[in-house]
């Protein structure tokens, strides 16, 4: 069995604090974020930790998903933006049939 998944953890607090669980995503410049991991030959989750929490993205039947355990809260804040990212990325996954 090789990887089955992949993990970081986003910087909380300082100069260069992430925004919480939010993946920075900038397609223009190639940097793909979070689902990076899921965009290679052998796709494995890509789990985060930030402030003391833990949450992965996946994708399930083509699906992109951002999971965490049960009881975790997001701020609406987190929420709103992750989904934002989510109904952007997805089309990084969009397959072409011939």
């Amino acid at each position: 069995m090789g990887t089955v998944a992949y993990g970081h953890g986003h910087i909380d607090k300082g100069d260069y604090a992430s925004d919480a669980m939010i993946d920075y995503w900038a397609p223009s410049k190639k940097v793909y974020g979070d689902v990076t991991s899921l965009l290679a030959n052998n796709p494995a989750p890509m789990a985060t930790v930030s402030e003391g929490r833990l949450a992965w993205h996946q994708l399930e039947d083509g699906r992109l998903q951002f999971m965490y355990p049960v009881g975790m809260r997001l701020s609406n804040h987190e929420a709103e933006e992750i989904q934002k990212n989510l109904n952007l990325q997805q089309s990084l996954f969009h397959r072409k049939t011939p």
